[in-house]
């Protein structure tokens, strides 16, 4: 019997839940802090929305895959996503209001395939969530929404330079 691998990482994020949101739903943003490269296969440039299906594109190992990603909540207190496609996929952010901004939980989790393809492409992904893809998107969608309070906040509009982070990587059995 196969089990579902299931990665972590955590970050505390200088921005309210719904300004990490935002950045968690933006497709610009999201092609930016991904941790697998991937494009739209629809250019409407509309927010990640709950019940909605989108359908993205990008490769790995070489292999053009394509994926519908179903957006089953988005909200201030979590993203989750639904990615179907050679490998099953779901993603779960939640956002929780602390003192400082939020704290940031992601997980990841890849449900075992089962097509030759398929545990390839899922044993690649593993991998690069086990060395740490996981743990630099956290960073990078830290970083995208703190540029963006710290704008939002900025009389002059001009955001402060990002402080140095390290998220607090955990695989999970």
């Amino acid at each position: 019997m196969t089990t579902t691998n299931t990665w972590r990482s955590r970050t505390t994020v200088r921005a309210t839940p719904e300004q990490v949101i935002d950045t968690l739903t933006d497709p610009d943003a999201c092609a930016r802090w991904s941790p697998i490269p991937f494009s739209l296969d629809t250019s409407d440039g509309a927010r990640l929305r709950p019940g909605t299906t989108t359908r993205v594109s990008g490769r790995l190992l070489g292999v053009h895959v394509r994926f519908n990603l179903d957006t089953l909540v988005a909200d201030p207190g979590r993203l989750h996503l639904h990615a179907r496609g050679p490998i099953d996929i779901l993603v779960d952010y939640a956002l929780k209001p602390i003192r400082a901004g939020c704290a940031l939980d992601a997980l990841v989790s890849i449900h075992p395939p089962t097509s030759r393809l398929g545990r390839l492409l899922a044993r690649a992904t593993g991998l690069l969530l086990a060395t740490g893809a996981l743990d630099h998107a956290v960073n990078r969608i830290a970083h995208e929404a703190e540029l963006e309070a710290d704008t939002s906040a900025s009389p002059a509009g001009a955001p402060e330079p990002p402080r140095p982070r390290q998220a607090q990587a955990r695989p999970r059995t």
